[in-house]
């Protein structure tokens, strides 16, 4: 818990863009401030550190939290909260079931990512590959809460 002289904010740990994310919730007011939780509805890409699964349950979290106010470090105030949440949350549940059974179907991830998201950003080439749309679909193939699962 924060408080300041006038607010006391729920403190609430939200891992998926990093396993030490928190947001911050003001419950009477329900305002949240949701550092780089949300970024965008459909971000095509990722770090080799985030966790697409670990995301979703924290989207998952805070959406049930129905904000008011959705402050984004990087898009600013949020329009419609609920709205945005659901854009996001639909977006990933969507690519992790077709990432899941190009995975069953024993296509690599370099394969999965380009056949789903198409060629990759300048990002990709800038990073040396760790800011790219085949981190993102790695991050899908990691268990919750940390370590990658089998077949990677």
């Amino acid at each position: 818990m924060v408080k300041t002289r006038r607010f006391t904010f729920q403190v609430f740990p939200t891992p998926g863009h990093s396993h030490d994310h928190v947001c911050f919730y003001e419950p009477e007011r329900r305002w949240l401030f949701g550092g780089d939780l949300f970024l965008g509805s459909h971000v095509p890409v990722a770090r080799s550190w985030e966790n697409s699964l670990d995301l979703i349950a924290s989207l998952e979290r805070v959406t049930a939290l129905q904000p008011r106010v959705f402050i984004c470090y990087h898009r600013g105030p949020l329009a419609d909260p609920q709205a945005a949440l659901a854009k996001k949350l639909s977006y990933l549940c969507r690519l992790r079931d077709q990432i899941d059974e190009f995975r069953r179907q024993g296509m690599p991830a370099l394969a999965i990512a380009r056949r789903l998201l198409g060629r990759e950003p300048l990002s990709y080439f800038i990073t040396r590959g760790d800011f790219s749309k085949v981190k993102l679909v790695q991050s899908f193939l990691k268990a919750p809460g940390g370590g990658y699962e089998v077949g990677l």
